[in-house]
């Protein structure tokens, strides 16, 4: 924050350079110079829809902070959430909500371009997806079916 405050040439650290300081640690560096073409950047707009819309109407995800379609790190675009407050424990009902937002960007394209024009870009999506339903299955004992256990390591 404070860097961007000399940058900006600003006499004091304002609310603004703060937001940017923690975008940059969350998202990644913005990559302006990598803006692509036209139309990756409308998939990229409907993929980021996909989960902004999701978060915001299911009932337990976490809400939404900002959603761009700026390069940022490796992605074409990013979805950002911030808790309303400190989380120390996660339940079935918001492990399942992130798992649907994390979803929410493939079922975007899917709907716009039809299944045979759906992208690589949901890759990180189904990692993270695929994270937390082994770790309610396998750490969290949260499976119906495998019941009150955990596996592995």
């Amino acid at each position: 924050a404070a860097l961007k405050a000399a940058i900006d040439e600003a006499s004091t650290v304002a609310m603004e350079h703060f937001d940017f300081a923690r975008d940059k640690v969350i998202m990644g560096p913005a990559k302006k110079t990598k803006i692509p073409d036209e139309e990756t950047n409308t998939l990229t707009a409907y993929h980021e829809a996909g989960h902004t819309l999701v978060a915001y109407y299911t009932k337990d995800a976490t809400p939404l902070h900002k959603v761009t379609i700026i390069p940022r790190g490796m992605s074409l675009g990013h979805t950002s959430f911030i808790e309303d407050k400190e989380v120390y424990n996660r339940n079935i009902a918001q492990l399942k909500a992130e798992m649907d937002v994390a979803m929410g960007g493939r079922a975007a394209e899917e709907v716009i371009y039809g299944h045979e024009k759906v992208t690589t870009g949901a890759s990180s999506d189904f990692q993270a997806a695929t994270r937390i339903a082994t770790a309610m299955v396998k750490v969290y004992g949260m499976s119906e079916k495998v019941g009150l256990r955990t596996f592995g390591g």
